[in-house]
């Protein structure tokens, strides 16, 4: 049986997406967060996937700092692109002065050869994702303020993980609610504690970037440091239906509809003379098994075998025709 996943609670968890032939595991965040899709479900992930450089040294940048330290400006950042980016290669200069994260770019782990993050993600997967527009602080370098972006796959911000605001007056989005302390912050990478990246920029630095600490609370470091975490964030349709509960490892399998079709032996005809044009049915899954309601005494051929019986939850739309097909949707 299934049930949608905003029937879930905070911190229940959902496994959704692979990385590196692995299952990712969410956590349910928030359900309709302020300022993200209407009827969302947002995600984190459950653990620290990987670590990586937030951006990479920009030999050609003609401020200093970022020359030799990697940039710290989220919508131009090395980790944004890659998270939203399927297969290889994902890079592409965003800038006149970047640079891929190689070995030469960043102080370890250089990841410009490996495939996006989505590589792994089914069509289904990536079709539910829902695109976001967040707030970031703009470094002061760059003239301060707030920009929005918009992404699929994201790093959470300062504000976001309850840490405060960068720039006074300036929250970047509202606080979600699994976040109330430093240890509702701290997170694991292989085991241990680690620290995690943010999305948030040292607004008085060119190349330095807010982080949450392996002990939960607000930290900074510089763009290019490669053994940093990655802990992304997304929002799922909050239709989406999951399983009636959790697996082994405490976490709820996502059940993805599928459309087929019924191909009738003669017309189909519910009251008599009445001939239709669109028949809709719906039928819940429980063990690939159809549930549906009998109407009269009709054969037909489902996916090439004969299937007695039964049609359920009939919708009427156009003219009066001779139908031969049938759509229904399993949810």
């Amino acid at each position: 049986m299934t049930q949608p996943i905003s029937n879930l609670n905070l911190n229940d968890k959902v496994k959704f997406g692979k990385y590196q032939g692995s299952q990712i595991v969410w956590r349910i965040a928030n359900k309709n967060h302020p300022g993200y899709p209407s009827n969302s479900i947002t995600l984190v992930s459950d653990v620290i996937l990987c670590e990586k450089a937030f951006d990479a040294k920009e030999p050609s940048n003609s401020n200093s700092d970022r020359k030799s330290y990697g940039n710290n400006r989220y919508r131009y950042s090395n980790i944004r692109q890659w998270l939203n980016k399927s297969g290889h290669p994902w890079y592409a200069a965003q800038h006149s002065a970047d640079a891929p994260p190689n070995s030469s770019g960043v102080s370890t782990n250089p990841y410009d050869t490996e495939q996006g993050f989505l590589t792994e993600f089914t069509d289904d997967e990536l079709n539910a994702i829902l695109d976001t527009s967040l707030q970031v602080v703009i470094p002061d370098v760059d003239g301060g303020g707030i920009e929005t972006v918009t992404d699929k796959i994201f790093l959470l911000s300062r504000t976001e993980v309850g840490l405060g605001d960068e720039s006074s007056g300036k929250p970047e989005g509202s606080q979600l609610p699994i976040f109330t302390d430093n240890a509702s912050r701290i997170a694991q990478f292989n085991g241990s504690n680690d620290y995690w990246w943010l999305r948030t920029p040292s607004a008085g630095s060119a190349n330095f970037v807010r982080d949450v600490s392996s002990d939960g609370s607000l930290h900074g470091t510089l763009a290019y440091y490669g053994h940093y975490g990655v802990r992304p964030a997304l929002n799922l349709k909050s239709d989406i239906l999951v399983s009636d509960s959790p697996d082994y490892d405490e976490a709820y399998t996502i059940i993805w509809a599928a459309l087929h079709r019924i191909t009738l032996d003669k017309p189909i005809t519910i009251n008599a003379g009445e001939q239709l044009t669109k028949v809709h049915l719906e039928a819940k899954q429980a063990d690939t098994a159809l549930q549906l309601k009998e109407i009269d005494a009709e054969k037909y051929i489902y996916e090439g075998k004969d299937l007695n019986t039964n049609i359920a939850d009939i919708e009427v739309d156009g003219e009066d025709t001779t139908l031969d097909k049938i759509a229904y949707t399993i949810s």
